[in-house]
This record gives C-alpha cells, structure tokens and sequence, in this order.
C-alpha cells in the first residue's frame, strides 16, 4: 500500500506503519464529508450551529477512530467500537449523516478476532443503528442503505484479515527457507575449508620442516621443496575461490524448490514443464535470479489460482517462460524488472513481458553453450503438492 511523505510524522504515532497498511486510515477519513454532504441534499439548513454540533462529533470521533487502529487486543477494541456506536446514534438524532460512524464501528467490529464475537458485535452495531433511525425524525430510511454497506464492509475486512494472515504465514515459510538454506551452506562451507585449509596447512608444514632441515646439507633440494610449497600455495587459492564462487552462485533446482513452496502456501497450483539442461553457470545463476524475482511479483500481486514455469532449449538459446492467470493490465517497470534486464543483458538475453486480463508473462532467453547436465524433469507436471525431482 502506497505511503506519501507528508504523512511520516502521524505515521505510526496515531496508526501503525504497516507497508500493506500505508496511509489507507488516513484516506478512509474521507468519507466523513458524508455528514456534511448528506444534510445538504436533503435539505437541511446548514446553521453555524448545525455545523458547529457536526464538527463537534467529528472532534470527538478522530481520537477513538485512531485509538481503534492501534488497538491490538479484543479487550481494547470492543469498547472503542462501543463508544463509535453510541455517538453515531446520538449524531443522528439531529444529522442522517452521523450513520457513518455507525458504518466505521462494523468496520472495526470485523477485525475481532473471532468470527463468532465479530459477528455478535457487528449485529448489535446495526441494531443500535435501526434503533437510532427509529428514534430520529428522519425515520428508518435513514440507516438502510448505510445497512448495506455495512454488511459488505463487515465481510470484505473478514476477508482480507484472512489473506493478510496467509500472507504473514508465506513470509514465515519463505524466512523459515531462507534460514535454513543458509544453515546449509554455512556447514557445507565450513566442510569444504576444513578439508581444504586442514589438509593443506598439514601439507605446508611438513614441507616447511623439512626445507629447512635440508637449506643447508642439500640447497637443491630445498629449493625444490619451496618450489613446491608455492604450487602448493597458488593450488590452495584457486581452491579457496571455488569455494566462495559456489557460495555466491545460484542454482536452478534450489530456486525450483523455493518456488515451489512459495506458490504452495499461497494456494495457488504450480504446472512445470522442464526439459534436460546443459547450462554454463552464469547464465544458471542469471535465470534463477529471474526465477527468484518472477515468482515473488506472483506471490505478492497476482492473484491468481495457478502458475506455469517453463524451461526450454533449443540448439543455440535457453528460454524460460513464467507466467499467471491473475489479472493485470498495468505494470510500471521498477528495480525488480530493471534488474532482470541488466543481468539478461550481461550474458546476452532479453526479456518480453506480456500483459492481459490472462495475467502476466514473462519470456527470457539468452544463448547457450552446454556444460552440464542440470535438470531432468518430467514433461508435464501440475500438482503443486509433489516434490520437485531435479532439486533432490
């Protein structure tokens, strides 16, 4: 959700500083001109007192409509929405607009926890807004449509307490793959120096001791020996290199992996199509960089229910087709796409994006030369809950 810099100093003062929140409490206030508009088109005179008691509920409604979005417990929030409830049914004993406040109390009564208890408190919510319709010489007219909008406000908040959950519990499972995929090669790299550094030191101070017990009976030999521990020694760095190359690269079937446990807690079906791949590493660590990035812009904003990754060769190019059926028709290209092009560009592939109400495609390729063999995956494979083969 979008923030705006003119919001910074209230943000996380009067509501949290949420990124999927941003500044939306802010931009909800909006619909408080219904209390002034409303009055208007029905005919209401607009008196400096009729105003002066508007603003007055308006004042005294923004300390318990803030205080209602930093509320964290059922205990703190219920009497919050309590209090909404009983100044909008006293505000529409003279104002048919003050039914808004009454609209915002089922819109916090959504968010208690339960669904039982949310549901109790939202029925007396709009029991109190019928009663306060009654009472009023406005009559019940004057609480049934903001009724309905009350209802699909109530339900749409259900909803997307619901997705939000699933998505801190997608962030817990990415996090939880991450930490473990770097366990594992911090151990892995741990090992490779230990059987690396250990045995070459070994080697170093034997072939020390021993030049030096020969530096003045057999010179010749001595040399030789230091010959050797030189080899030894530029042996021992390319070593050392490969080691933190392989620590820096990245690997096409772990990326499968990955995404194939991402896509599954987000509910949303994986279909694979892989063929055998020869890749040289660069270009490897370039398309699981693509990979990486396609499938979290999937995650995050598609919203749809299935996913294809494709992975295809021909005699002189790879290509590698990820795409969606959620909706999109607008996409502005920021660092994520950017940086795809750039890394395509630096091994000498392209990227096409493809937008539409089918949702998004994104088709790179880039030529090849073969070097190993890196995957072998069946043709056609569509249950997200099967394991990936070619990443065990």
């Amino acid at each position: 959700m979008q923030t705006f810099p003119i919001f910074n100093r209230i943000r996380g003062r009067w509501y949290p500083n949420d990124p999927d929140l941003g500044d939306l409490p802010i931009f909800l206030l909006f619909h408080l001109t219904i209390i002034i508009v409303l009055p208007f088109f029905i005919g209401i005179a607009l008196t400096p007192a009729f105003l002066g008691a508007t603003l007055t509920t308006v004042a005294l409604f923004l300390p318990i409509y803030f205080a209602a979005w930093r509320a964290k417990r059922n205990a703190h929030l219920i009497p919050l929405v309590v209090v909404m409830t009983l100044l909008g049914m006293a505000t529409m004993q003279m104002n048919p607009g003050g039914n808004t406040y009454l609209v915002f109390g089922c819109a916090f009564a959504a968010r208690i926890s339960k669904l039982r208890g949310a549901l109790w408190l939202f029925l007396w919510v709009s029991c109190c807004g019928f009663f306060a319709s009654w009472r009023s010489s406005f009559g019940f007219w004057s609480y049934s449509f903001p009724m309905l909008v009350s209802i699909g406000v109530f339900f749409g908040n259900r909803w997307n307490m619901s997705a939000a959950k699933n998505t801190a519990l997608l962030r817990m499972s990415q996090d939880e793959v991450a930490r473990l995929a770097k366990t594992a090669e911090r151990e892995r790299i741990a090992r490779d120096l230990h059987d690396l550094i250990g045995h070459t030191l070994t080697v170093v101070a034997l072939k020390t001791q021993l030049a030096r017990k020969l530096v003045t009976r057999d010179p010749e030999g001595a040399m030789a020996q230091m010959q050797e521990l030189e080899d030894l020694a530029r042996e021992a760095l390319s070593e050392v290199r490969d080691t933190v190359h392989g620590m820096r690269s990245a690997e096409l079937p772990v990326e499968l992996a990955k995404s194939k446990m991402a896509l599954g807690a987000a509910q949303i079906t994986l279909h694979l199509q892989i063929t055998a791949i020869a890749l040289p590493q660069a270009l490897e660590n370039v398309l699981a960089y693509v990979l990486r990035e396609a499938v979290n812009n999937i995650v995050r904003h598609s919203r749809g229910s299935d996913a294809w990754i494709a992975l295809r060769q021909t005699a002189e190019t790879v290509t590698l087709e990820i795409r969606d059926n959620g909706r999109c028709l607008k996409l502005s290209e920021g660092h994520g796409l950017s940086a795809m092009r750039e890394r395509l560009a630096a091994v000498g592939g392209h990227l096409h994006l493809t937008l539409g109400s089918k949702g998004v495609c994104i088709q790179v390729s880039a030529p090849h030369t073969p070097v190993k063999k890196l995957l072998a995956q069946p043709r056609e494979h569509s249950d997200a809950t099967q394991p990936i083969a070619a990443a065990y």
